[in-house]
């Protein structure tokens, strides 16, 4: 009789397939490291310094979930005083939404801002729309397509890239569309 696929089958899974696609682009991961405030669910580190915790959540918890968020930055605050880490996840197998720590609330405002009334001040979205991982995922029973879906292992490897730009504080690139709306203004 097989086994029935949980949280912790898919966060394996996606364990497996970030150090295989991030080890090119020095990213690494752990699994269920205990912290006082709980245990999250991805360690995320990037050329050997932990960057990153990530809280993973079956499709059906949508990624604006008040617990969710609450869950995740019980985590991320540990991991922010205890060792500095300034970003956290929260991932629902099909998008992953990423936060980062900032001294002083930014005056800009983006899109999840509004639509996500619930994420503390301090804690602000690093894009305006979620990173699309499994988009077309419906349940926990699909958490093998992270390791052997083509398009989840580019979508998670279009992530990690991102996620490097962010690190190394470069400008991440926009759109035509974006160019085109600002000469608009």
């Amino acid at each position: 009789m097989a086994e029935k696929p949980t949280e912790m089958s898919y966060v394996t899974e996606l364990v497996s397939v970030i150090k295989e696609i991030g080890s090119k682009l020095e990213f690494n991961a752990d699994t269920y490291l205990r912290t006082r405030a709980g245990v999250p669910d991805i360690v995320l580190t990037y050329k050997g310094r932990e960057i990153a915790v990530i809280e993973v959540k079956t499709p059906e918890i949508p990624l604006n979930d008040p617990d969710l968020h609450k869950q995740a930055m019980r985590y991320a605050e540990w991991y922010r005083r205890e060792k500095g880490v300034e970003l956290y996840g929260i991932h629902n197998m099909k998008y992953l939404m990423i936060f980062r720590y900032v001294k002083e609330r930014e005056k800009h405002k983006t899109l999840m801002d509004y639509i996500q009334a619930t994420v503390e001040d301090n804690w602000v979205p690093i894009s305006d729309f979620p990173y699309p991982i499994l988009p077309w995922v419906r349940s926990i029973e699909e958490y093998k397509a992270i390791s052997t879906h083509k398009q989840a292992k580019e979508n998670l490897e279009q992530l990690l890239l991102k996620l490097k730009e962010v690190l190394e504080g470069k400008v991440l690139d926009i759109s035509s569309e974006v160019i085109s709306a600002l000469r608009v203004l």
